[in-house]
């Protein structure tokens, strides 16, 4: 065999083990760096908290209560030992408040009118109709 058949069969070989290593050494590491950034963000609390990886590439998906959370959670997965980058998609929580209706919008504003109770200062033709009655004067 010639030198150059042994070269190209061992070059041939090394890069097939490489291939190999590379290929099935990936899911364990990713899955590592995915279990090691959930651990860390325990504390956070974060709802619906979805960690992918693709290499050394971490995302980050789910719900927030504020912006706080969601830098803080950044910079904990920036610190997780293995990590490359970090791609934060968590969203902040919009803040839901009730309706609140008072049991009468014109009880602070107003005191009804009451046909015992005349309106100081008007008219005759006021009153009359206060008293269910109406006046009509032509113009």
């Amino acid at each position: 065999m010639k030198p150059w058949g042994a070269l190209l069969i061992g070059l041939g070989s090394c890069l097939a083990l490489a291939w190999m290593c590379a290929e099935f050494s990936v899911d364990a590491i990713e899955d590592d760096l995915i279990a090691r950034t959930e651990k860390s963000l325990q504390s956070l609390k974060i709802e619906n908290l979805h960690v992918s990886a693709d290499g050394r590439n971490i995302v980050l998906e789910g719900e927030v209560a504020t912006e706080g959370v969601r830098q803080t959670a950044h910079a904990k997965v920036e610190a997780v030992a293995g990590t490359f980058t970090v791609l934060n998609r968590l969203r902040v929580a919009k803040v839901r408040r009730p309706a609140t209706t008072p049991a009468d919008p014109l009880a602070d504003c107003c005191e009804p009118l009451t046909p015992e109770k005349e309106n100081p200062g008007s008219s005759e033709g006021d009153r009359a109709f206060q008293k269910g009655g109406a006046e009509v004067k032509p113009y």
